[in-house]
């Protein structure tokens, strides 16, 4: 099976983008 590396750096970005975008919620809930 052919892996596209593309893909695969796609979907890992996503994943920081959303871990990061989740952390920076929390901290806006904690000081709000």
């Amino acid at each position: 099976v052919v892996v596209n590396f593309d893909v695969i750096a796609w979907f890992t970005h996503n994943a920081k983008l959303r871990l990061i975008a989740n952390c920076r919620l929390r901290d806006h809930s904690r000081i709000t």
